[in-house]
């Protein structure tokens, strides 16, 4: 019996950092200049969480629905 391939999904809680997509999203989202947002993926992490919490601690505006 063959075994069910797992489907091929984004995991959501990452951020690509090469994708310019990905970038413009959170840099639109929260009006925040794309400069600052590569520099939290670089000192953060592709983590989306641990971007946002360095997003907060370089001063800026970030609400989340865990962080509101």
């Amino acid at each position: 019996m063959p075994t069910a391939k797992k489907p091929n999904t984004q995991d959501k809680k990452l951020i690509a950092s090469k994708q310019k997509h990905e970038v413009d999203y959170i840099s639109q989202k929260f009006r925040i200049p794309k400069k600052s947002v590569t520099q939290a993926i670089i000192a953060a992490g592709r983590s989306r969480a641990k971007v946002y919490a360095e997003l907060r601690r370089m001063g800026f505006a970030v609400k989340t629905r865990t962080n509101p």
